[in-house]
C-alpha cells in the first residue's frame, strides 16, 4: 500500500504535520469531522510481522489489542480513547 501524495506541501487533512501514530493522540483531534474510528487486521502480528499492537493509554492501566488476521476495532475518535501504536 503507498500513500497518494497530494499537491499540497502539508497534507490538508493532518492538522497537526508533525503528529506521528506512535505518540498518544485522539483521532477527532487531528481531523474535527472523526466521530468514530476502526482498524481491521488483515495479518497477525508475531506470524506475518512485528509490532502494530493498539494500546489504549489509561492512567490506572493500558489497554492492549493485538493484532490477530481479521480481528476489527472500533471506537470513538474522542479523548475518551487516547491511543497509540506500539
Amino acid at each position: 500500500i503507498q500513500r497518494v501524495q497530494s499537491t499540497y506541501r502539508i497534507d490538508k487533512w493532518q492538522a497537526q504535520p508533525m503528529a506521528v501514530y506512535w505518540n498518544p493522540h485522539v483521532d477527532k483531534a487531528n481531523v474535527a469531522s472523526y466521530d468514530y474510528s476502526a482498524l481491521l487486521y488483515l495479518t497477525t502480528r508475531g506470524t506475518h510481522f512485528d509490532g502494530g499492537r493498539l494500546v489504549f493509554v489509561d492512567p490506572e492501566e493500558d489497554v492492549v489489542v493485538e493484532p490477530v488476521q481479521g480481528r476489527l476495532v472500533t471506537f470513538t475518535s474522542g479523548f475518551e480513547n487516547l491511543h497509540r501504536v506500539e
